[in-house]
């Protein structure tokens, strides 16, 4: 910016940089804060959903239990193609249950006759576990596998297994009663943890119990791949555990990674554990998720950039245009200075010449006859009275004199003091109550000046001081003839002289009251001029504090 001036400028490009560093940092500590709170917020809804789809899955699978349950029995044994399509198209919809297990309660000395009705069915399977069962091939089994019905064919060698051989299954078969659900420990499948979950079947016995006196109970367990209920693409660290109430123990079935993992130096970790409550044991839901510590969008950034040169355009354009008027001002001062000087040197030059015939007059009236000379010298001092005031009153002397704090009360008695000395009165009333700064030399001018006019043109002077916290007033006020009402805006004027009121008989050159006004002017203050109801003019001089 060559076209800045930066040492003229200074103090204004530092406060504006210093503006802009304050609102800069402040507005991106309030976006880093909103969008910080953004994201905990977005976690927050990312984890209730997430743990509103596992939930619903839970539900799902406790749902599907009951179905299966309430559908068989201890016949159904028997009566297993009845049963299959039923069970299968249940669990189609819902890839995460991998198999369903119907398998009874016998005991040992009936097992025998158990095998052999169901060898009766013509099946080559139980025809085979009961040869190996007879030559002592096989131990003596408790809870035989009846119906496996599997989405994969891996899963079929559980069929005609001992349920109570299988360790995740252990301890549920006896623990399970009819209204109960329960979840086994995890069952590890095609190199992944599943589990079970077990209940009775409700269906009663349709026949008589003395003809089946070895399967009166009939358990059914579904077989849950736990990563299946996971939704697809979910943006969430999680790890899903069981969870046992009594010992307050947990056993993790599936996760992304572990639970707490290490936070990054400009990251913050978020953890959130639920627990969800299906009708069979308890599951534990840990998420995790990591989000910046100070987080600032595309958007917000774009803004803040389009902002600071939009600021800086301002500024750079307001500096150009404080530049442009200070040059002005100082040529025009410079200029008025100039016209200034050359007037008084003209002045000083009329001056000199009207000053040297002024005397050859003078001298030439005093050897005249007596009644010319009078003439004669009233013209030549009205005449260096109009050229005195002129140049005192062009030259603006006032201008040169520094404001200083003032004593009005010191200066008042000064002016009634050399008033008496010069045979006349005034009547002085008002107090002060705090200094004034100001030009002394110019105010005290100013008053006499309204005190001269009133004791010249009028009669029964009175000088009025009204100090209050606004403004300092001074009123000077007497007993004349006053100012025409049209012509009392033009006396002020320099040069104006009223031809009825206030003649050349009188003195005085037309500059007094304009003198007045402009140290009014110079003070921020203003001259009134008003006539008087009871006669004469008031003359009252404002000037704020």
């Amino acid at each position: 910016m060559s076209w800045i001036n930066l040492k003229n400028n200074s103090r204004d490009i530092a406060a504006a940089l210093l503006f802009w560093l304050f609102a800069a940092i402040l507005s991106l500590y309030l976006l880093a804060i909103s969008q910080h709170q953004d994201q905990r917020t977005n976690f927050s809804h990312r984890t209730t959903t997430f743990q509103s789809a596992i939930e619903s899955k839970l539900h799902i699978n406790s749902s599907i239990l009951e179905s299966i349950s309430a559908l068989t029995g201890p016949a159904d044994l028997f009566q297993q193609e009845n049963i299959r399509w039923a069970i299968e198209r249940l669990i189609r919809p819902h890839p995460h249950i991998r198999s369903v297990l119907l398998f009874p309660t016998v005991d040992q000395d009936e097992l025998g006759e158990l095998l052999s009705t169901l060898q009766a069915m013509n099946s080559p399977k139980v025809a085979s576990k009961l040869e190996r069962y007879r030559s002592g091939e096989l131990p003596p089994l408790l809870s035989p596998v009846i119906l496996n019905i599997s989405k994969d064919e891996t899963l079929q060698k559980m069929l005609w297994m001992d349920a109570r051989a299988v360790d995740a299954l252990s301890g549920t078969i006896e623990i399970t009663a009819t209204d109960h659900h329960l979840s086994s420990r995890p069952y590890r499948v095609a190199n992944r943890d599943h589990y079970f979950l077990v209940t009775n079947a409700q269906r009663p016995l349709n026949i008589r119990d003395d003809n089946f006196p070895w399967y009166s109970t009939t358990h059914v367990a579904l077989l849950i791949d736990p990563q299946m209920m996971i939704p697809e693409n979910s943006p969430l660290s999680f790890s899903l555990s069981m969870f046992n109430p009594a010992t307050q123990q947990k056993r993790v079935l599936t996760a992304t990674q572990p639970a707490i993992p290490t936070s990054g130096l400009m990251t913050t970790t978020l953890n959130n554990t639920a627990r969800l409550n299906p009708r069979s044991q308890p599951f534990l839901l840990e998420t995790v998720g990591e989000i910046p510590l100070v987080s600032l969008s595309t958007q917000s950034m774009l803004l803040f950039v389009l902002f600071s040169i939009f600021y800086f355009f301002f500024i750079s354009v307001n500096l150009r245009a404080k530049n442009r008027a200070k040059s002005a001002a100082e040529r025009s001062e410079r200029q008025l200075l100039l016209q200034t000087e050359n007037r008084v040197q003209m002045l000083n030059a009329i001056s000199h010449d009207i000053r040297t015939p002024l005397t050859r007059l003078k001298l030439r009236s005093s050897i005249s006859g007596q009644r010319q000379c009078a003439k004669c010298l009233v013209d030549a001092n009205e005449i260096g009275k109009l050229v005195e005031g002129s140049l005192e009153y062009l030259q603006d002397k006032h201008q040169e004199e520094m404001p200083e704090i003032c004593n009005i009360d010191d200066l008042v008695k000064t002016i009634e003091r050399e008033v008496a000395e010069s045979g006349q009165t005034i009547k002085v009333s008002g107090e002060i109550r705090w200094p004034y700064m100001c030009q002394l030399l110019q105010l005290k001018r100013a008053i006499e000046n309204l005190i001269n006019n009133a004791l010249r043109y009028g009669n029964d002077v009175s000088l009025r001081i009204i100090d209050t916290e606004q403004q300092l007033v001074i009123k000077v006020s007497d007993h004349g003839p006053g100012i025409d009402e049209k012509l009392i805006d033009q006396v002020t004027q320099p040069y104006f002289r009223t031809e009825l009121s206030r003649g050349r008989d009188s003195g005085g050159v037309g500059l007094g009251l304009s003198i007045v006004n402009q140290f009014c002017q110079s003070h921020d203050g203003t001259l009134t001029l008003k006539n008087r109801p009871e006669g004469g003019l008031l003359a009252s001089i404002s000037l704020p504090r």
